[in-house]
Formats: C-alpha cells, structure tokens, sequence
C-alpha cells in the first residue's frame, strides 16, 4: 500500500504522528513511526532502460538512466518460454541522508504510439530478506585500551539487529585485527558469532587491508552465492603492517565484486585516514565516531543500511521485441 500522497519532498523528520499526518501523509501507518520519528511519506524515483530480446539472443536489460539513490548489484535473465523474468539483484535506495524502505513498484512499456502503457498480465515482485552475507572487519589493536571492550558490546548489538531484522536469515563473518588478523567463517547462529567477538584479544599493530582483503575472499570461499554482500570495517588507527599496502587494490575489487563497504574510524588519538576511510566505503559509507560512545548509533545505522536491499523481479512475455520500459518505485525514507 502507497502510504503517502506522492510529493516532491520527503517528510518532515522527528515529528510525532499527529505532526505526520499534516505534512502531506494519507493512510498513514502509525507503525512507520520510530521513536517519534516520521518515516511515513513516500518519494517517487524512476528507472529508464530498454527491454531487448531478439531471435538466437538471450532476453536482456540495458538501464539508460537511473537516479543517484538506487544502486543495482546484478540485472539478468531467466528465459523460460513462453514467458521471461528479469532479475534485479541487490537494489538498494539510499541517500546521504538514509536509506529507503519499497512501498511498490510499477513497470510500464513504451507502446507503438510512444506512449507508456501498464500490462497488467505482466507482473512485479520484490523480496528484501535477500540471501545477505556480512563480513564484520573490527580492529583489536591496544590503541583502543579499555573501549576495546565497548567495541565488543558495540558490534554484538550491529550482530544482533542483522540477524533480528533478517529473520536470522543473514550469514555473519568476522576478521579481527592487530598484529595479526583471525577469522571466523560465516555463520548463521548468533551466539556463535557473538562468542567469537567476546574472545578477542588486542595486539600492538593494525593489519586493516589484510583484513578487508580477507573478508573479500571470504565472498570468493564461500559455496554461498550471496544476493548481497556487505564488509563493515571499524578501526582507530591507520593501517601499518599489512602485506597489502595500497588500498586501491581493495576498492577495485570490491567493485568488481559488488561488495558494499562500510567504514567507521574512531576519531581522537589522530590516528585514522579519513580519506582513506572515506575512499573504502565503496558502494557503502563512511561515518566518523566522535567518541567510543557514538558506535552504537553508527553500528544501528549501518545494519538498517545493510539490510535494505531488494531483490526485484519483473515477470513479462518472451516475445522478441525491442521496448523502452519505466520504473516507477515508491519509497520510504526510514
């Protein structure tokens, strides 16, 4: 259901319900409000692209234009006559200032007459508890003293909400780093994963890019093809004992891959590379911690992120034909 009227701008934040309602929202869903914030109003973003299938081909997508806010992982093809479903992997809507929750979405086709026309034999599906794997980087190094502990807390509760908002249905890892780097494989049971944080110890150094490059080929190792895949990398310091010594490597690969990157760098002792930081979030972002305390609010929005990604299928006929299609999407700013 479209929770709002569709306006050129978004909702008015941190309001209370009532406040919600006057700012433009109708059928409004009390339940789309958090802690009195109004996450209710829904924006429309289109997507151009041509449907193209022609005799001997395989059916095919070609995005023309598409709005900063959504990322796509994967587009293909699964051609099972008399009828063809395109699959858009990964679909993530997000902005500098949050991600987006999907309301509907609405697939039209330019007609003979250059008009968009809605086939409603053809249908949509969308599905955000996609197969998720998270790999968690988190730096051990003595520099953090006693909030090494508050980072644990910390990143047991980024733990808890992924497997909370994904039905347990996510896969974790882990790469703890110092002086030297240990690993725990994806798991998809919590306490395992939250047994494995709690029993980290700190070392002198900070192997960051040999941890990153270790959840990259955590992807690779796994008989898990992932629908979507996230590293999120907390640190204090900069990187300085890595056999890996230029981070480009790692961007470039995740890339390649379609990894999305988050970092945190814990700002005080003047240690990070926020440029750096900054340069890793591929895909992804990076947000700086004031203090120890700030993690838990960066680690909440980081799995919000993390785990709004779509799995989108449009469903139309096999015929051969060249067409340009539309692709309207309502969304939530949550």
């Amino acid at each position: 259901m479209i929770t709002c009227l569709l306006v050129s701008t978004s909702c008015e934040r941190n309001r209370d319900v009532q406040g919600c309602m006057q700012y433009g929202c109708n059928n409004y869903d009390a339940n789309a409000v958090i802690e009195g914030e109004c996450y209710g109003c829904a924006q429309k973003f289109t997507l151009y692209g041509i449907y193209h299938h022609s005799p001997g081909s395989i059916p095919g997508f070609t995005i023309s234009d598409m709005p900063e806010e959504i990322s796509i992982s994967d587009i293909s093809a699964n051609l099972t006559v008399p009828f063809v479903d395109l699959k858009f992997e990964g679909l993530k809507m997000s902005d500098d200032a949050s991600s987006y929750q999907i309301d509907e979405i609405i697939v039209e086709e330019k007609n003979e007459n250059g008009e968009w026309q809605f086939d409603s034999e053809f249908t949509i599906s969308q599905n955000n508890h996609t197969d998720l794997g998270v790999v968690l980087c988190l730096d051990s190094s003595d520099s953090l003293g006693d909030d090494f502990e508050n980072v644990k807390t910390y990143a047991n509760q980024f733990v808890e909400d992924i497997f909370n908002i994904t039905d347990n249905e996510a896969e974790i890892a882990v790469i703890s780093f110092s002086t030297d780097t240990s690993m725990l494989n994806f798991q998809s049971q919590q306490y395992v994963v939250n047994n494995f944080i709690n029993t980290r110890e700190q070392g002198q150094y900070t192997k960051m890019y040999d941890a990153i490059q270790g959840g990259i080929n955590l992807f690779e190792w796994t008989n898990n093809a992932f629908d979507s895949k996230a590293v999120v990398t907390f640190t204090d310091g900069k990187n300085n004992l890595s056999a890996i010594t230029n981070y480009n490597v790692l961007t470039e690969q995740m890339k390649e891959k379609g990894i999305r990157s988050y970092t945190i760098g814990l700002r005080g002792n003047g240690d990070i590379s926020e440029s750096i930081l900054d340069s890793l979030a591929v895909n992804g972002e990076y947000k700086p911690a004031e203090s120890i305390e700030d993690l838990s609010e960066i680690f909440t929005s980081f799995s919000r992120q993390i785990t709004d990604v779509y799995n989108v299928i449009y469903t139309r006929t096999s015929e051969y034909t060249n067409k340009e299609v539309r692709i309207t999407i309502l969304a939530r700013p949550k």
